[in-house]
């Protein structure tokens, strides 16, 4: 496929010098596979000579992982809490092209290495000068700004990184007007490339260049979507996707419902009824996950959370979803008639009456249902999707100045005692980017004990601390794991307190356990039992 216009664009301003850029641009349009281009001009230019490219989920670190694997003139490496088969683990971010979570990136960038985090020493400017001379994407970028915790990592990185002088780019369809000001006052210089009507530029204020793509613009207007709203009961669903399989004649259908318990019993209901179903959710284990990946296109149905949206390419008919905010439905919305260059016509059934939607987003929707779904501009009649961008139809973007502040700390000193960056973290809940998490086992206590490591990873999830109340009839212990170099350590841990307090989402147990054993705990379940609890 030919390299669209705004991604030549990019490269250009690169060449020119201007090496800081937010690009702007829809779902669908090719923003990841930039890095490809970007990593060859840079090892041309210098005097950069790598590129890490930071993602917000694991499932998406392994999508482009593979995708860019063989591509580039150079090693492909990654890190992330994951096992990819044939490709490069690099903690320490060693190889030319790396793609990693933003926890990695981030406890990298602050002096907690990644492999690292529970040792009272720390080699901290390992992974920090690997930095020091890559350029830095951040992909994805809109949820990075979903929290306050990680969002308030985002701004400070974006920040230093500017300071430093590192080339910078950050991507995403949707980036919220608050969060480009926030990107903008962060690093003066950020040029902002985004597709518009007519193609303009306001470089020399060093802000926005607009960039006009006829062709893209008149492949995703061939494609049409209907919108239309049911009620927020199971047997409506149920009997929405029935309908559209069966009477309507389409091939595929996505729901993603913001309630898990919700998602497992439409998936239960429609299985009944012998549709080929899948299902993703937060407690699925990796190994599970890669199962549903690799099976994706025999589905008839694709049922799950919010958790379904990372790593999913493949294209659906039609998509029946809970309109909680307004940057989650425009994402969703890039799975439905994803191929561009197919005429299509996309359904889009939005459940009314949950109590998390965004009541404003629904009442707009309702009153006008023509949205261009893949374009950001008003187009013949067609309202574009950058009018759903507006604070009232997102959720608020909250920011910890205190904790921004104490990174900066953290980074500007040059050699911090371990005592103190120890006493640091425990105040973080042991993570920069993230509440209280622990690793979840699902194949009971005896596996844990004798099953080969990779195994133990395939067959585990990470949840938050507060989480483990919902499945604790199936709790059977306690236990860790650490890794040094070629040798494996595990043990479990008989502390009955311990178990029910991490069941009881006690941050002084989790606290206490990481201190005790210097790792990072791993709740194990009883084998089959997650299946029937959720």
């Amino acid at each position: 496929m030919a390299e669209r216009i705004a991604i030549t664009e990019v490269i250009n301003l690169f060449e020119k010098g201007k090496k800081h850029l937010i690009i702007e641009l829809p779902t669908g349009y090719g923003k990841s596979t930039a890095g490809i281009r970007l990593y060859e001009l840079i090892k041309k230019l210098g005097p950069e000579d790598r590129i890490i490219h930071v993602l917000p989920l694991r499932a998406i670190v392994e999508d482009l992982a593979k995708r860019f694997n063989g591509k580039i003139n150079g090693t492909v490496a990654y890190q992330a809490g994951i096992r990819i088969l044939n490709i490069r683990k690099e903690p320490f971010f060693d190889a030319d092209y790396t793609i990693t979570t933003m926890d990695s990136f981030a406890h990298n960038f602050f002096k907690f290495p990644i492999t690292e985090l529970y040792n009272e020493k720390k080699h901290y400017y390992i992974p920090f000068t690997r930095i020091y001379v890559s350029s830095v994407i951040f992909d994805e970028a809109h949820l990075f700004a979903s929290e306050e915790k990680v969002g308030s990592v985002f701004l400070t990185s974006i920040e230093l990184l500017g300071k430093m002088g590192n080339p910078l780019i950050v991507m995403s369809a949707t980036i919220p007007q608050n969060i480009k000001q926030e990107l903008v006052k962060a690093v003066n210089d950020f040029v902002i490339v985004r597709l518009g009507k007519k193609a303009g530029s306001n470089v020399s204020r060093g802000r926005e260049i607009v960039v006009e793509d006829d062709d893209f613009v008149e492949k995703v207007t061939r494609i049409k979507y209907t919108l239309e709203f049911i009620e927020y009961r199971l047997d409506s669903i149920v009997k929405k996707a029935t309908d559209l399989l069966q009477n309507v004649g389409l091939k595929r259908v996505l729901i993603i419902l913001d309630n898990i318990n919700a998602v497992m019993q439409v998936y239960r209901m429609l299985r009944e009824r012998g549709f080929n179903i899948g299902v993703i959710h937060s407690m699925r284990t990796r190994r599970e996950r890669l199962e549903i990946i690799d099976n994706l296109r025999k589905y008839e149905i694709l049922v799950g959370t919010s958790a379904i949206e990372a790593g999913v390419d493949v294209s659906f008919d039609a998509l029946i979803t809970t309109p909680t905010d307004a940057l989650a439905l425009i994402q969703r919305m890039g799975r439905v008639c994803r191929d561009i260059n197919k005429e299509c016509e996309g359904k889009v059934i939005l459940v009314d009456g949950f109590e998390k939607n965004n009541r404003n987003l629904v009442d707009y929707l309702r009153r006008n249902s023509n949205i261009c779904w893949r374009v950001p501009f008003d187009l013949d009649g067609c309202i574009g999707y950058e009018e759903l961008m507006k604070d009232v139809f997102i959720k608020p973007i909250e920011l910890d100045r205190k904790y921004q502040q104490q990174l900066w700390n953290i980074f500007n000193f040059v050699f911090i005692p371990s005592n103190i960056l120890d006493a640091f973290f425990e105040s973080k809940d042991f993570s920069l980017v993230r509440e209280p998490i622990v690793e979840v086992y699902t194949k009971g206590l005896s596996n844990f004990i004798s099953d080969a490591y990779e195994n133990i990873i395939l067959d585990s999830f990470t949840s938050d601390l507060g989480n483990l109340q919902r499945i604790s009839k199936c709790v059977e212990g306690l236990g860790y794991i650490k890794v040094r170099r070629d040798e494996i350590f595990r043990e479990q841990v008989n502390d009955n307190d311990l178990i029910r307090g991490f069941i009881n989402g006690d941050e002084k147990s989790y606290s206490s356990f990481i201190k005790k054993y210097k790792a990072g705990p791993i709740i194990i379940l009883r084998e089959n039992c997650l299946g029937e609890t959720l």
